[in-house]
């Protein structure tokens, strides 16, 4: 076994507004992976003590542990509610330092809540935020208005190699692919009123896309970001403002996340990026063997339904663990979602549930999703699950015709293993699977007979130091339309998710 010693801060001392807290904590850790976990959490502790004076906390063979964690989640740094700020430490009164970090808070699911609702319960595990890539992290962040202000640079490619084999003999489904989840930006934050704790901050993010695997299909040579003009390879992410407090909550003005996104994808193992609840953002618009069509026009298209829109967003403060949420944007769109994290006695716990009501493809019909996840990860074991459900149900000016129907369901679950078998990073072992039920399109409504079921296994290995993770996943999807079976689609994918 090693032995080591890291030097961590969480808060931002006297001139954040935050006086109880020493500037240096220093833990001795023994560096396999169950007593790991016990002196990264203890970051938890640090942050409960600022936060919540009543947490009792305990001190013995170099451990330190904390009775009753869940008070973590229930008095939320006032960081929480600026994302430019997660994931930073500072070692002196003016030394902004960096760490370079895998994990990042979009790898849970569920949208940079739930990202920032882990990040809560164990800052050291669920990585960092802004500015904690490989280059970013070697650059101190641009501070202003005395150093009450910070600008961070930030960003992240998922890219791998692929091979969709479906049987088309006529097609080269072989090829170098980005997942959807890759972007680059810059995000701004600063303290308006620090006896209010009021800030501002901007977000502006732009995507890159090459062949994205959601969209490729056997007849489209392009595949870029923006579905409607494939051939588009840079797009416009997210472009907002915000006003945050943690007394008041958050509301955010312009493009951005929906309040519900993601929800259906919560995941405590945290390889979001490497894979979720949507079967289509591997096999896209691939042709199913013996149906005619494309895998997407089969699957439940809008699992996930809406996750960015141009509107408003307003985030609660969080009480107990739970943040609620709600946006609305053009064409009258709109989403409520309830969120939740919390640890008990070593087992983490996150969920949500959220509804949508959007418009579809500009058809002048709707589409509403109830969904509800929940995760739970034994942090003594490394053992995790997750799960999600969906129920959606479309409307439309004319009713269902006969061979049509108004709703379709889907359901996911995954379980794995988490453990620090080198030195490099984490290593996650995951088993998936899904189903969906009367999910392929017909006009405006469902078809009946129709789904989708499929399976899946796959390794993530972090590699901290280069702010990297490396991924190899199979799987196996089939699809049912109008009673009629089609040839199975093995998807093979080795992938790169590495942050900036």
């Amino acid at each position: 076994m090693q032995s080591g010693t890291q030097t961590l801060y969480q808060g931002w001392g006297k001139r954040r507004g935050i006086s109880a807290m020493k500037t240096d904590i220093k833990l001795d850790c023994v560096l396999n992976r169950q007593t790991m976990r016990g002196c990264l959490g203890a970051i938890v502790v640090a942050s409960a003590a600022a936060f919540t004076p009543s947490a009792a906390v305990a001190q013995s063979n170099n451990a330190i542990t904390l009775d009753g964690i869940t008070t973590a989640t229930e008095a939320l740094p006032r960081e929480f509610w600026d994302p430019v700020f997660i994931g930073q430490t500072i070692t002196g009164e003016d030394n902004f330092q960096m760490r370079v970090s895998a994990k990042s808070f979009f790898d849970y699911g569920g949208g940079y809540i739930t990202g920032l609702q882990m990040h809560a319960l164990d800052p050291a595990l669920t990585g960092g935020g802004y500015h904690t890539g490989y280059l970013s992290s070697q650059i101190d962040p641009i501070t202003f208005n005395g150093d009450l202000g910070v600008i961070k640079f930030f960003g992240q490619t998922n890219i791998g190699y692929i091979d969709v084999d479906n049987g088309n003999p006529l097609s080269d489904n072989s090829h170098f692919a980005t997942m959807p989840n890759k972007y680059f930006g810059i995000a701004i934050g600063n303290l308006l009123d620090d006896s209010h704790d009021l800030r501002f901050g901007v977000n502006l993010t732009g995507e890159y896309a090459l062949n994205r695997t959601d969209l490729k299909g056997d007849n489209r040579d392009d595949a870029g970001c923006d579905e409607d003009e494939l051939d588009q390879e840079f797009c416009l992410y997210d472009a907002n403002v915000y006003v945050a407090s943690s007394r008041w909550g958050r509301i955010t003005v312009g493009r951005g996340e929906s309040a519900s996104a993601r929800v259906g994808a919560i995941n405590t193992g945290g390889i979001a990026f490497a894979t979720d609840n949507d079967p289509i953002n591997k096999v896209g618009f691939h042709d199913v063997p013996m149906l005619g069509v494309a895998f997407a026009d089969v699957a439940l298209g809008d699992v996930n339904g809406m996750e960015r829109i141009d509107g408003v967003r307003y985030d609660s403060p969080t009480f107990a663990g739970f943040t609620l949420s709600g946006s609305w944007g053009e064409d009258d769109e709109y989403d409520v979602a309830l969120r939740y994290a919390g640890e008990f006695g070593g087992i983490r716990v996150a969920g949500g549930a959220a509804y949508q009501n959007f418009e579809r493809d500009n058809t002048g019909a709707t589409q509403q999703n109830v969904t509800v996840a929940a995760s739970v990860y034994h942090t003594p074991t490394g053992l995790y699950i997750a799960g999600s459900g969906t129920a959606a149900e479309r409307n439309a000016d004319m009713v269902p015709a006969i061979g049509e129907k108004s709703s379709a369901t889907a359901w996911y679950v995954q379980g794995g293993y988490r453990s620090m078998f080198t030195e490099l990073g984490e290593t996650v072992l995951f088993a998936e699977y899904g189903t969906q039920n009367d999910s392929a399109s017909s006009g405006n409504y469902f078809m009946p007979d129709s789904g989708t079921e499929y399976f899946g296994l796959g390794i993530v290995q972090d590699v901290d130091m280069l702010g990297a993770s490396l991924y190899v996943t199979y799987n196996n999807y089939s699809a049912e339309r109008a009673g009629v079976q089609g040839d199975d689609i093995g998807v093979v994918m080795t992938g790169l998710r590495i942050k900036y």
